[in-house]
């Protein structure tokens, strides 16, 4: 009996059978196959990530430095603004005659200067890691580093310059001029962005039922929202005028086509009078006429908001006497 014992145990542990040898070595192969093709698609799809970076990025670099040789960097970085020289004119009127300025009045145009500047801020602090990296690699020639650091510079100067006004018109404020700026800024453009969220929604409202009456519908809004700004035709409808008031100013907003640079604006103020023209002083005039009251004329600014399809023109019209308009110009 024992020996029978051992001899069913040999039986039962000895050597595999062949089928079965060869079924787990085709098992072994196929998997290592498995794991060889995996690794070729991933080594395949990060190359061609990789190739897409770079040339993404040789793109972003190419466009950049045909940005900065087109139209050289000083040029884009105007500090001498509409607002600044309004608060220069204002600052010296009231060092002869006090009464005539109000500190109010110095702060609130010491304020749309330092909005006026936030967006040159902007752009430097953008453009700051892009010339570096450039100019690391040799893309780029140090005449447009020297600019940049040039343009650096003289931002500098004028932000310093606008807190130390700041403080000296109101003890603390210098520290916080420009976080009120910056919060302005942020507003506007959120309202922006309401705005042409809005203009989507009734795109798309117009889109799903475009029928006359429905269009004429939709138009009607627009139509008054100009009502009172056209009071005797002076106003060419072409872009969209929308404006605004206070007690003391009139705001006016202005579309303007992307890529309006200073340059390209002209507006004209008079004692009663306000005269915008978009692409040079001989264009046709995009807002004129005879204003319903009468602003004072020095004190008035403007200013550019917004990018691409947002891109505005923001007027101020200082009221030379505080009260509410009833319309943008006056009637014939």
């Amino acid at each position: 009996v024992g020996t029978l014992t051992r001899s069913s145990s040999l039986r039962r542990d000895g050597p595999p059978s062949k089928g079965v040898v060869r079924a787990r070595g085709g098992e072994g192969m196929a998997s290592s196959w498995l794991l060889f093709v995996a690794a070729v698609i991933t080594l395949i799809a990060l190359l061609v990530g990789g190739y897409s970076w770079w040339l993404e990025q040789q793109h972003s670099a190419g466009s950049f430095i045909e940005e900065l040789d087109h139209t050289g960097y000083m040029s884009e970085l105007e500090l001498e603004t509409p607002e600044r020289e309004v608060y220069d004119k204002m600052a010296e009127a009231y060092a002869m005659d006090p009464p005539r300025v109000s500190i109010d009045q110095l702060s609130s145009a010491l304020l749309r200067r330092a909005i006026a500047v936030v967006p040159f801020i902007e752009r430097v602090e953008k453009d700051r890691p892009s010339v570096a990296k450039l100019s690391k690699n040799g893309y780029i020639p140090a005449e447009v580093v020297e600019e940049v650091a040039e343009a650096e510079g003289l931002l500098e100067a004028e932000i310093k310059e606008v807190q130390a006004e700041a403080e000296r018109l109101r003890p603390g404020w210098g520290r916080g001029v420009y976080a009120q700026a910056y919060d302005i800024i942020r507003r506007q453009r959120a309202q922006v962005e309401a705005e042409e969220e809005e203009a989507r929604a009734r795109g798309k409202a117009g889109a799903a039922a475009p029928t006359p009456v429905a269009a004429a519908a939709a138009a009607k809004p627009a139509a008054s929202a100009l009502s009172t700004a056209s009071a005797a035709g002076d106003i060419s409808t072409a872009p969209a005028l929308s404006w605004s008031q206070t007690v003391e100013e009139v705001e006016v907003a202005i579309a303007v086509p992307p890529g309006t640079r200073p340059k390209d604006v002209s507006v004209q103020f008079g004692t009663q009078s306000c005269v915008v023209r978009i692409g040079g002083k001989e264009a046709k005039p995009v807002l004129s006429g005879t204003l319903l009251f009468k602003v004072t004329a020095d004190e008035c600014t403007w200013s550019l908001m917004g990018e691409g399809g947002a891109r505005k023109l923001q007027v101020t019209l200082f009221k030379r006497e505080a009260g509410d308009w009833t319309q943008l110009l006056a009637s014939a």
